[in-house]
């Protein structure tokens, strides 16, 4: 592993994938954040109303996913990785997008977030998501961070947005 990609999980990042996207790294973070994501929201929904747990969802339910993403490659990219699999892709061309989309609608599962974008970057979307989230006592959804790099500075501004409900 590249070390500035092993300094990736000092920052508690959900995930951050560096484009181009390769389609087994797309497949093991989606699954492992879906997994993650489902027995922390089934946890937290157990503790705020004192009931057992539920089962968790099979892991072949249909999933809901939305991709802020402005690049067209990019976009045709991910749907065709992700054609086959069992979900719904909402695309978004940029943050405000993002942030409009998400607000109309409570049943994503994950987000995947492209950092530089026109309008609104993906930060700033991602902070506005996590505020609308702790707003409506929302369970935090995995937002994976798409971009050409993974070093210094984009990390952190990165973790910043993307980290904000780690304290809820």
């Amino acid at each position: 592993m590249k070390p500035q990609l092993t300094r990736l999980k000092e920052f508690s990042l959900d995930a951050y994938l560096v484009k181009p996207i390769a389609r087994k790294e797309l497949f093991s973070t989606v699954q492992r954040l879906l997994e993650q994501a489902n027995h922390h929201r089934v946890d937290e929904l157990s503790a705020r109303h004192a009931i057992a747990a539920a089962p968790s969802a099979p892991a072949t339910a249909r999933k809901r996913i939305l991709v802020a993403e402005d690049s067209p490659d990019n976009r045709l990219l991910i749907s065709a990785y992700l054609r086959r699999e069992p979900c719904q892709i909402d695309f978004t061309e940029d943050g405000e997008q993002a942030v409009a989309q998400f607000a109309a609608h409570d049943d994503y599962d994950m987000i995947f977030m492209d950092i530089q974008m026109p309008r609104m970057d993906g930060l700033r979307a991602t902070e506005r998501i996590r505020q609308i989230e702790a707003e409506q006592e929302r369970c935090p959804l995995p937002i994976i961070a798409l971009g050409a790099s993974a070093l210094g500075a984009d990390v952190t501004r990165a973790r910043a947005a993307i980290c904000i409900s780690a304290s809820r």
